[in-house]
């Protein structure tokens, strides 16, 4: 009869005694990397190399992870599985996005990183604190979708994840080259398996992706290029190989390229140019204005002490109009006399003639021709022209003089009329506020003058530093091109190579706030390879503009630029062709921190390069109660920071419960697939996220029916079947007890012989059948492999006692 332990504890030891097994091959079969490499060596395996050969580096400890023999999932993975050797040329690791780069974090957040720049001290080890699980009366909203990043370099902070509310969880720290490897600058010790032992135990239904960064999608030298077929099979192997290795549920493709030239540098001198437009437009009218005024100071005359000189020069300025009037006419009469006396030129004959032109003309031929006139002096006509055009010209321009005259007069002897009824005297009191006025225009001219200038030179420094600016992306990369076909192809192949696995596995894509070269439109042809498409909404500022400001803004705006989450999620539903169920949207969880300077009174922050703070650090740093929420942005902000010594005051903008619970209602009211979070970890300490999450994306488990009678007692089958075969196992050992001390009589009576055999027969094939098929539980195998043990025993001395007695011939 075969014996089974307790399952659990079976595959418990099976795994262990793997596990010893592979680490005493490891052993043996590598070289002593303690006395020949040295301290923060690496050794790097390309894709088809075989001869180990060590390479020496100082700072990064990456292995290179190329294709490896299949693996199935029940296999226990070795510590040393991965062989390390060098690739024949140099390894070069683009610079992702700045806000997945841990060297654009702070010092005092890069002090608790686990990365390769600090492997002379100890890893920081995060404080676990207690997490109360999710009440049982709450399950995460079906078909919700709640995805977070766990960088390598957060090493153990996942012993704080509350993974009941999370769906997928991805391990950021892969990325692959050119030449298509696949690298994990991560230390020793950092991989994902750790992560993934944990996820398991905590929420079985938690899937765990291996996230692939590749900032080189884009550029020149990508793999994504028509002859990259090569290239492109051999990273889809060692994608493969990782994913079984790992025994991940799938693959998180991130295909970003770097930070690009912000526009904001471009919306604030477009922003200076209107300015100086309307300066100038300014000047113009201003000095428009003080020409008028001018004329108008001119034309004022001082007012006479008494109304009789008032209209004395009324009666001199209508003299003066009426001879005015009269010459103007003699004028004009001798102008339209003088047009008259210029002789009619015939109009030029026509190149062809009519029947009746040609008639006429012969006519004319017969006709006698009469004298030809004196000659006409033409200059002499036209000085007389311009003569008689001078004198109407100086006539109109004095005639309206009398007329403005005769228009003050008038009101200046209104004004007598009134202050003589008032007993008041008459002031010239228009002519002083013209010059009040004249002045108060030469003053503001100054100052739109002075504000013209500043423009100019704000527009000077802009062009200067957009010259100057540096790109993050890389020279060798650029220009970066529309790779589209190219990425697609790529998911198909990895797709088919994936379902040629034993396990199925899915692809989550990864997208750009910003898809600069459209490489991410049309997406809708790997719809059936891609299960998520994860809009990477971390930080907007490096597309709008290099002054502070929101990192996901929900909404466009002026001071900040015109992309935001609402832009990016319009652009990938338009023109990705993005179904709605499968598009997440990924928040920020840090802050961004600007020392800043000015161009042109407006806020800029190229001069200083910004970093990130991580939550946890920023929570320590907040003045109490000084914090803003923008009502456009949805962002909160600060500007109440340490000061540094002779520079404006630094800003920072950062996202956190507060301001997620706005943006999470939007992407429920939008029926999008759920949120993203990057990253895990940086709100360590803090149960505000987890607290958002459950109020978000939970709902009440509906209440389980009552169950039947039939139903309680198959819920408790196994114990009432224990309990059956429990009472026909004491059977068996009483009827075996009973054959030992009865055996002489039973033998003698055949009958009863048979029954107390076949009831024997029937115990043996019911504990059998229970142990083969049922047996599950631990003390129904303990019990049930003491009889199967004590029954053979007993047939044996049965057997010997019927032969010693005789009985059985």
């Amino acid at each position: 009869m075969r014996l089974l332990p307790h399952r659990p504890l079976f595959r418990s030891a099976t795994a262990l005694v793997g596990l010893l097994t592979g680490l005493l091959l490891a052993a043996s079969s590598l070289p002593d990397y303690g006395q020949s490499p040295g301290a923060g060596q690496r050794q790097l395996r390309p894709v088809g190399s075989r001869q180990p050969v060590v390479r020496t580096t100082t700072k990064t400890v990456t292995k290179t992870l190329g294709p490896k023999p299949a693996k199935t999932r029940a296999a226990a993975r070795p510590a040393a599985t991965v062989q390390l050797t060098a690739t024949p040329g140099p390894i070069v690791l683009l610079p992702p996005p700045s806000v997945q780069d841990y060297r654009r974090y702070s010092a005092e957040d890069r002090q608790t990183f686990s990365i390769p720049e600090q492997t002379a001290r100890p890893d920081y080890q995060y404080p676990a604190f207690l997490m109360p699980p999710l009440p049982d009366t709450l399950r995460l909203r079906p078909g919700a979708v709640v995805f977070g990043w766990h960088p390598f370099w957060m090493g153990t902070a996942y012993v704080n994840y509350d993974f009941a509310l999370l769906t997928h969880v991805a391990y950021y720290g892969y990325q692959a080259t050119d030449q298509g490897e696949l690298q994990l600058p991560a230390p020793a010790g950092q991989g994902p398996e750790k992560l993934i032992t944990q996820a398991r135990q905590q929420n079985p239904a938690c899937q765990v992706l291996l996230t692939i960064s590749y900032p080189g999608a884009e550029g020149r030298t990508s793999l994504l290029t028509p002859g990259g077929a090569a290239r492109q099979q051999r990273l889809v192997e060692a994608i493969v190989q990782e994913v079984a290795a790992t025994h991940a549920d799938g693959v998180n493709l991130d295909f970003s390229p770097p930070d690009q030239k912000p526009t904001r540098l471009n919306l604030i001198g477009q922003q200076k140019k209107a300015e100086a437009a309307a300066l100038q437009k300014k000047t113009k009218q201003s000095a428009a204005r003080k020409k008028a005024l001018l004329k108008q100071q001119q034309a004022q005359v001082p007012l006479p002490a008494d109304a009789l000189a008032l209209a004395t020069a009324k009666d001199e300025y209508t003299d003066s109009l009426r001879q005015t009037t009269e010459q103007l006419q003699e004028v004009n009469r001798r102008i339209v006399a003088h047009k008259a006396a210029l002789p009619h030129r015939p109009a030029p004959p026509p190149t062809q003639y009519s029947l009746w032109q040609r008639a006429l003309i012969k006519l004319k031929l017969q006709t006698p021709t009469p004298a030809a006139p004196a000659a006409f002096d033409t200059t002499q006509y036209h000085q007389a022209g311009q003569a008689l055009a001078a004198a109407q010209k100086g006539l109109l321009v004095r005639s309206k003089k009398l007329r403005q005259q005769l228009a003050a007069n008038a009101g200046q002897l209104r004004q007598a009329d009134a202050a003589q009824t008032a007993g008041q005297p008459v002031v010239a009191a228009n002519v002083a506020e013209i010059a009040r006025t004249i002045s108060r225009s030469q003053d503001s001219q100054a100052v739109v003058q002075q504000q013209l200038a500043a423009t100019g030179e704000a527009l000077r420094v802009l062009q200067r530093r957009k010259q100057t600016y540096r790109y993050v992306v890389p020279a060798s990369m650029l220009p970066l091109a529309n790779r589209s076909q190219e990425l697609q192809n790529f998911l198909r192949l990895l797709s088919a190579r994936l379902k040629a696995g034993p396990h199925k596995s899915l692809i989550a894509l990864s997208m750009p706030a910003v898809d600069s070269t459209r490489t991410y439109a049309n997406l809708q042809h790997v719809q059936d390879v891609v299960q998520l498409f994860i809009l990477k909404a971390f930080d907007y500022t490096p597309y709008n503009q290099v002054v502070p400001g929101p990192l996901a803004p929900l909404n466009p705006g002026d001071p900040w630029g015109p992309y935001s989450v609402t832009t990016s999620v319009a652009y990938y539903l338009q023109f990705g062709h993005v179904p709605r169920p499968q598009l997440v949207v990924g928040f920020p969880h840090l802050a961004k921190y600007w020392q800043v300077d000015s161009v042109g009174n407006e806020l800029v922050g190229d001069e200083h390069a910004p970093e990130y703070w991580t939550n946890r650090q920023l929570r320590s740093h907040l003045p109490l109660g000084d914090t803003k929420l923008d009502l456009t942005s949805l962002s909160r902000n600060t500007s109440s920071l340490a000061r540094t010594y002779g520079l404006d005051p630094p800003q920072a903008w950062w996202e956190d419960s507060a301001s997620l619970a706005p943006k999470y209602a939007w992407v429920k009211k939008e029926q999008l697939a759920g949120v993203g979070i990057w990253a895990l970890g940086y709100d360590d300490g803090s149960r505000q996220t987890w607290h958002l999450l459950q109020a978000s994306f939970t709902t009440t488990k509906p209440p389980e029916p009552p169950r039947s009678l039939l139903e309680d007692l198959y819920s408790l089958r196994h114990v009432l079947l224990f309990a059956g075969v429990v009472l026909i196992g004491f059977m068996l050992l009483g009827l075996l007890i009973a054959f030992f001390r009865n055996a002489h009589a039973l033998a003698a009576r055949p009958p009863v012989l048979a029954v107390v055999g076949l009831l024997i027969g029937l115990c043996l094939v019911a504990l059998a059948g229970y142990l083969v098929w049922f047996g599950g539980l631990p003390l129904a195998e303990v019990l049930l492999a003491g009889l199967g043990m004590a029954t053979p025993i007993l047939l044996v001395v049965l057997y010997r006692r019927i032969a010693q007695h005789r009985i059985i011939p």
